[in-house]
């Protein structure tokens, strides 16, 4: 269902304001919004049979098999230190909530394939790149080191994420797929 959506949407429109506009998917950590880029979003999908590896990092749950390809799962939530009282606090006070809205999202960097796991996606939304504030003073928490900025639309605040710094621990990750 998304992933046609995310992969109609790879254009670089313009906004009214004539500044460039970028598309990206946002999902829910916690209780907050968070969104990735949708040209590096390859699909969606529900979380399945996740494979746990041993002395892999702690926000890596585990391996998929997604058609023949062993993809690593970070969980996003455990990556940015956000804490499952959080994650049930937005999703409505329960844990199943939690569960019944979490989705993996697949995505690519470079030749790099990896899972995101978040507690729900929500939308492809449309950000003026013009309206990005990257400054690190105005990205609160303890994550501000895996963001590119955050922005407002529609009254609301948006954490984009750099796929780049999340994913640092590359080898953690590699490891993970050499199972």
């Amino acid at each position: 269902m998304m992933k046609e959506d995310a992969a109609d949407a790879q254009g670089s429109p313009s906004s009214a304001q004539g500044s460039p506009s970028r598309r990206y998917v946002s999902f829910i950590l916690g209780t907050g919004r968070y969104c990735v880029p949708v040209d590096q979003v390859m699909q969606i999908i529900r979380p399945q049979g996740i494979l746990s590896v041993p002395k892999a990092a702690p926000f890596v749950p585990g391996v998929i098999n997604l058609r023949g390809d062993v993809i690593p799962v970070v969980s996003l939530r455990a990556r940015l230190g956000i804490s499952d009282a959080q994650a049930a606090q937005g999703a409505g006070g329960t844990a199943g909530n939690v569960a019944s809205r979490a989705r993996i999202i697949i995505i690519r960097m470079g030749s790099r394939v990896c899972g995101l796991m978040v507690d729900d996606v929500r939308e492809i939304v449309d950000i003026n790149e013009a309206s990005v504030q990257r400054e690190s003073n105005q990205e609160p928490g303890a994550h501000a080191q895996f963001t590119g900025g955050v922005a407002q639309r529609d009254g609301t605040l948006f954490l984009i994420l750099d796929l780049q710094r999340v994913l640092s621990a590359g080898r953690d990750l590699q490891g993970a797929a050499q199972v």
